[in-house]
């Protein structure tokens, strides 16, 4: 097995086009292309164990991947970052 867990972090398509463009200088057509070149984001979220949502404010984002992090402490992945 490659990996024992997954996290998916997501936003709403619209979001994802603007931050590609922004990000890389490509059209929104080219970003757009890129996006649907990729596993639908639905079904990325199906098969992911957690979701980070980025689609909201820049605090709900920050508690959502703390709630995630919270998650791997427990099971006690990430022990190098809760030192």
């Amino acid at each position: 097995m490659l990996c024992s867990s997954t996290v998916c972090v997501s936003c709403e398509e619209s979001d994802q086009v603007k931050r590609f463009v922004a990000r890389d200088g490509c059209t929104e057509d080219h970003a757009k292309q890129r996006i649907k070149a990729q596993m639908p984001l639905e079904k990325k979220r199906q098969l992911s164990d957690l979701v980070i949502d980025t689609g909201g404010s820049k605090d709900d984002c920050i508690e959502s991947a703390k709630q995630v992090a919270g998650v791997y402490k427990k099971k006690g992945f990430l022990s190098w970052i809760f030192r």
